[in-house]
């Protein structure tokens, strides 16, 4: 069953991601620099929203309280303030909470990473007399501060450090992006307790290396600004601002052993910024180097990088598995799809759906998956508003408009008072044959408690339904013989009458046995793409074994 699962969930992901339309609408406004948002974990489904002044603020049933759940001095603004907010995993049982802020400390610019506590009595205050300093460390310059903070699946605190500031990581001889005796510049991994002081993971890779900080797990860092782990998956996605040329994205696989140099200052982006051999630094061809899985350059007024999630949530399904990330200056908002060993297989500029206006300061993710803009003044939520349209407007009327079946014309539509414009109905007539069936309307809306495929919602996924969900998300790479069911899907027999498709590579002669389907669904994994042992196809999909 989980196979059946698997390949189902496949092809709801893999639609053209060209296919999909956002949209944002404002959730809150009139905040003073607003720069993250995001969940407790506790099941309550609040939002958090962090002022870059020293404030975080609590938004409950669609508002945001009066009161501050915290309120910190801090040094601010431009690249400084309070830039970073986690909660502990066990938040609902012991109410630690951590933050990273810049603070001045006689003097001299600092950064601290600091854990507090809730207020027993008030779970929309925290004890602001409760603060006991993690971590901390000088900043030399008043940029590049970084800030993000964030629990991995491992249970460990991942603090992202800049470079120091200033331009170009000019920082003794290396810079501190290639130099591991220093914190700056780097990816920290630690374990935390609350008030306790921190400690070092065993298995953190410099944590027996003479000389080198315990703490680092990666380095080659520039100005992370917003990372995030894949919560499905756990994969780490760390948005790396450029220099003067180059913005990149680069990731960390959930089985990664740490240590990746991702290339900062010699490397921008894949551009050799500073070939580093003469200095004690790898050269700019070094194959130790972990390269970006994507870059973009300045053109077009873009300037610096945004980082986001991968999307995660139950509201937009056909966006399961996309990383959103944006620019801060041109406020463009892009999405891609990435697995490793594939590489990159899905990009978009989804800046006409999804563009604020103005500049994006962060993204935001709640409990349930669901994904945020962030923007200085205000909070914006993103969602598919075709979904949005079958779980509000089509599907609780839409038995009134079948005559016969579970399909239903758009003059049917019309005739039952259901709101649904031509252009709508198109989009969600995914089989082209000018009728809407419940399984096309259940796929979109992300709707069915076991699975997506399940369109007659008995718990279980059976084979007509799995052929069906093939044949319709599939339908642009291949086409069955005109065996119809009673919701107008073409099914074949077995094998199944099909031309070249890419499970098709037995022969490849036309025809798509049952046989191969199920080899299919072994290889297939829940992002939608297929991996193989030791062997490939000239598609990427697994051989005949």
């Amino acid at each position: 069953m989980k196979y059946l699962m698997a390949l189902a969930f496949l092809c709801l992901v893999a639609l053209p991601a060209s296919a999909q339309t956002l949209a944002i609408e404002p959730v809150d406004d009139g905040f003073t620099n607003l720069v993250f948002a995001t969940h407790a974990g506790d099941g309550s489904g609040r939002l958090f929203l962090v002022e870059q002044g020293g404030r975080i603020w609590v938004h409950e049933n669609g508002q945001t309280l009066a009161e501050p759940f915290l309120e910190i001095p801090v040094s601010c603004c431009s690249e400084r303030g309070l830039l970073g907010l986690a909660f502990d995993p066990d938040y609902e049982t012991n109410g630690f909470f951590y933050v990273n802020y810049t603070t001045s400390v006689e003097g001299q610019l600092t950064s601290r990473v600091s854990s507090f506590s809730v207020d027993p009595e008030n779970p929309n205050l925290a004890l602001e007399d409760s603060e006991e300093v993690i971590l901390f460390y000088a900043q030399p310059a008043s940029n590049h501060n970084a800030g993000w903070i964030g629990f991995g699946p491992d249970g460990y605190l991942y603090i992202a450090v800049g470079d120091g500031g200033g331009g170009g990581d000019t920082w003794g001889t290396r810079g501190n992006g290639q130099d591991v005796t220093t914190i700056l510049g780097n990816m920290l991994r630690i374990g935390v307790n609350g008030p306790a002081a921190y400690t070092i993971p065993p298995d953190n890779p410099f944590r027996f290396t003479q000389g080198a900080r315990p703490e680092i797990w990666s380095f080659g860092l520039r100005n992370p600004w917003r990372c995030s782990f894949d919560r499905q998956t756990g994969d780490l996605y760390v948005a790396d601002v450029g220099q003067t040329q180059i913005e990149e994205v680069n990731f960390q696989p959930a089985d990664s052993a740490g240590g990746e140099n991702y290339g900062w200052r010699v490397m921008e982006g894949n551009n050799c910024y500073n070939d580093g051999a003469p200095e004690g630094n790898p050269p700019c061809d070094d194959p130790g180097f972990t390269p970006p899985i994507h870059t973009y350059n300045h053109g077009g007024g873009r300037c610096s990088i945004t980082g986001g999630y991968v999307y995660r949530g139950e509201a937009m399904p056909r966006s399961a598995g996309l990383y959103f990330f944006a620019d801060y200056c041109s406020h463009n908002v892009y999405s891609l799809r990435y697995r490793e060993g594939l590489g990159l297989t899905a990009f978009d500029d989804r800046t006409t759906e999804l563009d604020p206006f103005n500049s994006i300061t962060s993204f935001g993710e709640d409990e349930s998956g669901e994904l945020y803009i962030v923007t200085f003044s205000t909070l914006y939520r993103i969602y598919e508003p075709a979904a949005r349209a079958i779980r509000e407007a089509i599907l609780p009327d839409f038995a009134s408009a079948v005559s016969s079946g579970n399909s239903a014309s758009f003059q049917q539509l019309q005739a039952a008072d259901i709101v649904i414009t031509q252009e709508l109905f198109d989009e969600l007539d995914a089989n082209d044959d000018a009728l809407l069936s419940v399984s096309e309307l259940l796929n979109v809306a992300g709707l069915g408690q076991v699975h997506h495929a399940d369109t007659d919602l008995d718990n279980a996924i059976g084979l007509t339904e799995l052929l069906r969900v093939i044949q319709l998300y599939n339908g642009d790479r291949y086409t069955c013989a005109e065996t119809t069911t009673e919701d107008g899907f073409a099914i074949g027999t077995d094998p199944l009458d099909c031309v070249r498709h890419t499970a098709d590579y037995a022969a490849p002669f036309g025809v798509v046995s049952l046989s191969e389907v199920l080899r299919m669904i072994q290889f297939f994994n829940f992002d939608g793409f297929a991996w193989c042992p030791d062997a490939g196809t000239e598609d990427g999909y697994c051989p005949q074994v």
